[in-house]
């Protein structure tokens, strides 16, 4: 499977009340924040200066760099000097002068309830991080007002943290309330605010509203161009990330064309042996794959293989990575061994760096599930399956939308095997879950649907196999278009079940609209 490097990445402001603390500030620095508060808050500045000079000395010297502890007295220092006039020193202290300061004595509790809920989210328990960064939030709020940037920070990682666990409802919900203050706080030309616009069109892309996607994916791109210029890294991830949802509605050459620039910016500017540079040959060997290109797929796939195996090693996440996607090109032109022992090598280097219960070694289970599948190896396509399955429902729960995907890949192993009972019913309990999770207008739900209509043509149900399949057509046309593979796809479908009714006349206008596609 391709491996898109996507802009859902939290930019914590110099000053977040949401970053581990490991330690506290001294007394005699806590002694000399509260005076130069004092004095700040008489207007004197010029006297304020050498305290919070002297605690912010304290604070870098006594406390740990990872502490949201650290940052107050620079934040107080640098106002003063945007105060007396002197915005240049301002600015080289932090980042954020023309904020209103805050009193640390003020967050000492919200700071403590955001470390534990950093704490579980490096755990990788992102529910109980929610439940505390949301109290942190709640606090933050009643503190320092709905419009801090403290408070829009805890809300964006609440966000993020939605978006790890599948709910992109949520993840949007909140992440939409932070960008908002950032709007106001910071206004639609920080390069925050671009980031924060990428991330909402990820969370879109992953609930397939792909046009909405890329709205807010160009917005964020136009900041970053005017912001940073175009050979900048951020401008490069806008770029790919634009790329990947053009490449879901079908519309390959744009995202070849935007994936290549990115290619050519990274190169320039980070080199051919950066992460980045070898995720931007991954994402184009992925589109050319799309559009039948599988030689240029194969060698932009391969050559990301020998950049991975010369940086980390073959024992490393990333080298498991090209091989995986080595592997489905190579399915994509028939060569299933190949792809079997490449896929074989992914699972074995994810079992021994990553463990058997990370969702990376599920993914190879399923993709060799895949490859066993189209092999006619259905039982041990099943029997790989289901383990990748058990795996993503102890890891991921059964609200997620990759459990979704699983199911249906087991549905549709035991409809080879001709046990249709056992695949509708898997395929309806993956509807059912895409339903909640994705809503009903997501391609996901779609490729549901047709796969039902599918086995229930099988069986003789050809009315109730027209009724899915006509309302996956319909999604598809609203969602991704007229041109698009899986339009043509759902208009085959329906063609096959109309002539098997004996309605031909409907069976060849379906057949003939597919093939002009």
């Amino acid at each position: 499977m391709r491996h898109f490097l996507f802009g859902f990445i939290f930019v914590v402001i110099a000053v977040s009340a949401v970053a581990q603390m490991l330690t506290q500030p001294s007394a005699e620095s806590d002694a000399l924040f509260a005076a130069g508060v004092d004095l700040y808050n008489e207007g004197k500045y010029r006297e304020a200066i050498p305290l919070f000079a002297k605690s912010d000395s304290l604070d870098k010297a006594q406390i740990d760099s990872t502490s949201n502890r650290r940052g107050y007295s620079s934040m107080w220092l640098a106002s003063c000097y945007y105060h007396i006039g002197d915005t240049a020193t301002a600015a080289g202290i932090d980042a954020y002068y023309r904020f209103v300061p805050v009193d640390r004595r003020l967050t000492v509790k919200s700071d403590s309830l955001s470390q534990i809920g950093m704490e579980y989210a490096n755990q990788g328990d992102y529910a109980k991080a929610i439940e505390y960064l949301t109290q942190c939030a709640e606090l933050e709020k009643s503190v320092l007002g709905e419009n801090h940037i403290f408070y829009g920070n805890a809300l964006n990682l609440i966000a993020l943290y939605n978006y790890y666990l599948g709910d992109y409802d949520s993840a949007i919900r909140f992440g939409e309330k932070g960008l908002n203050i950032y709007e106001k706080v910071l206004d639609k030309e920080h390069p925050n605010y671009a980031t924060l616009l990428n991330n909402l069109a990820v969370c879109n892309s992953s609930l397939g509203n792909y046009s909405e996607a890329i709205r807010l994916g160009t917005e964020a791109l136009q900041i970053q161009v005017k912001v940073h210029g175009k050979e900048h890294p951020d401008y490069a991830m806008s770029l790919s990330n634009l790329a990947s949802y053009n490449s879901y509605l079908g519309n390959y050459a744009e995202a070849i064309r935007l994936s290549t620039e990115a290619l050519q910016i990274r190169e320039k500017i980070l080199g051919k042996e950066h992460p980045h540079y070898v995720i931007s040959l991954n994402n184009l060997a992925g589109y050319n794959s799309d559009i039948g290109n599988y030689a240029e797929a194969i060698r932009l796939g391969t050559e990301a293989l020998q950049i991975r195996k010369k940086v980390f090693g073959k024992e490393h996440p990333d080298y498991a990575t090209s091989l995986n996607n080595l592997a489905v090109y190579n399915s994509d032109i028939g060569n299933y061994a190949e792809a079997i022992r490449l896929g074989t090598e992914a699972l074995q280097i994810r079992e021994k760096v990553l463990g058997k219960e990370h969702p990376y070694y599920a993914l190879s289970l399923n993709n060799l599930a895949v490859y066993n599948s189209d092999i006619g190896n259905y039982a041990e396509a099943i029997r790989l399956g289901t383990e990748a399955l058990q795996i993503r429902e102890k890891v991921l729960g059964k609200e997620h939308p990759n459990y979704a995907t699983l199911l249906n890949n087991l549905a549709v192993c035991n409809s080879s095997l001709g046990n249709y009972s056992e695949a509708i019913r898997l395929g309806t309990e993956a509807l059912q879950i895409q339903e909640k999770v994705l809503g009903k207008e997501h391609p996901d739900y779609a490729t549901s649907l047709d796969n039902l209509a599918s086995f229930n043509s099988i069986i003789g149900n050809h009315s109730e196999a027209i009724r899915l399949g006509t309302e996956a057509l319909q999604i598809r046309e609203k969602v991704l278009g007229k041109e698009h593979p899986d339009y043509a796809m759902s208009l085959n479908n329906l063609a096959s079940c109309n002539y098997e009714m004996g309605n031909y006349a409907e069976a060849i206008r379906l057949g003939t609209e597919a093939l002009q596609i």
